[in-house]
């Protein structure tokens, strides 16, 4: 089920928004990137993930990924996957001959 409060990306970053988001003055639509940044500003404030759920109007499991990619700068997992990347280039070798 879609995100009410989920708007499509419009390229614009409404900063108005986000800090009304972030600190639960009432609900605002966000684009994905305002929400993470709207995350991330929670994160900010010395808030957890149970903030971001409700002052975000998002699941646990998608908290949980904002968090992540605030605190990391990638979704859990896909750092991984881009270390094991960039070793094999300065190890010579590509993805595809692994």
């Amino acid at each position: 089920m879609p995100n009410p409060w989920l708007m499509p990306d419009d390229g614009i970053v409404d900063e108005v928004a986000v800090e009304v988001a972030a600190a639960g003055l009432r609900k605002v639509r966000l684009t994905a990137i305002e929400r993470q940044l709207a995350a991330a500003l929670i994160l900010a404030m010395g808030h957890g993930t149970r903030m971001i759920v409700s002052r975000l109007g998002v699941t646990d499991r998608t908290a949980c990924l904002l968090a992540q990619v605030a605190q990391t700068g990638y979704p859990a997992g896909m750092r991984r996957r881009n270390e094991i990347a960039a070793d094999e280039l300065l190890a010579g070798r590509t993805a595809a001959a692994v």
